[in-house]
């Protein structure tokens, strides 16, 4: 009933969902809630649907066919960077972003390109955890280059929040910004 991340027990890419509502489901949904200090299941979901857990997954985790076994044991071996609770914050925000566009009824295509566009930084900025030395060598960094990433407050409405989406996913977007530059 508390905050928590959903998984199927077979997926054929790394489903993993936050939710902070009651859930209730049958034994083949894996439920993941935090047992350490200093994690927030938000930075959590940020690595899990990376693209680099699911190369992951598929080679160092159990498969069936094709399709992932997101059970106990794949997913407890799944190594998550340890960093400082402050140094999470652009993946969280950026998840409350993913999580926010997906949603609401986006109406204009390109505004679709939104959720698309913050899954693809998350993916570099997790590269960047598990492999800085090669970013940095190659000058491909992505964190350092976010800059701010407002937060949604408490009793912001949809509104609010779409301007937000809007005004970040424009700024890091534009064709000369260092995030879009390191991503491509």
């Amino acid at each position: 009933e508390s905050e928590k991340i959903l998984c199927p027990h077979r997926s054929n890419t790394n489903t993993f969902g936050y939710s902070k509502e009651e859930w209730y489901a049958a034994s083949d949904v894996f439920y993941i809630t935090l047992n350490k200090q200093g994690y927030s299941l938000k930075y959590i979901q940020s690595i899990l649907t990376s693209k680099l857990t699911y190369f992951w997954l598929y080679y160092m985790g159990k498969r069936k066919g094709e399709a992932l076994e997101l059970t106990l044991e794949a997913l407890q071996f799944i190594p998550i960077k340890k960093i400082q609770t402050s140094e999470q914050t652009p993946f969280k925000r950026l998840i409350d972003y993913i999580l926010f566009l997906k949603e609401v009824e986006i109406q204009f295509k390109t505004d679709q390109l939104m959720p698309i566009y913050f899954e693809q930084i998350i993916d570099g900025m997790v590269y960047e955890l598990y492999f800085p030395e090669l970013l940095k060598k190659h000058n491909r960094e992505i964190i350092r280059h976010l800059g701010e990433l407002p937060e949604f407050t408490v009793g912001i409405s949809d509104e609010q929040k779409m301007k937000i989406c809007k005004k970040v996913f424009d700024r890091l977007n534009d064709k000369d910004h260092p995030v879009r530059v390191n991503l491509f």
